[in-house]
C-alpha cells in the first residue's frame, strides 16, 4: 500500500487534477467577475 501511495503515476495524477481544479476556479472568478461587470455596468 505504502509503495502505491507513494507511486510517481498517481503523484502525477493528484497534481494534474489539481491543476485542472485550479483552472477551473480561475476561469469560475474570471466568469464572475465579467457578470458583476455588466451587472454594476447596467444598474
Amino acid at each position: 500500500m505504502k509503495s502505491f501511495r507513494n507511486s510517481p503515476q498517481r503523484s502525477k495524477l493528484l497534481s494534474m487534477s489539481n491543476v485542472v481544479y485550479a483552472l477551473l476556479t480561475v476561469v469560475a472568478l474570471v466568469l464572475f467577475m465579467q457578470d458583476a461587470q455588466a451587472v454594476f455596468g447596467t444598474a
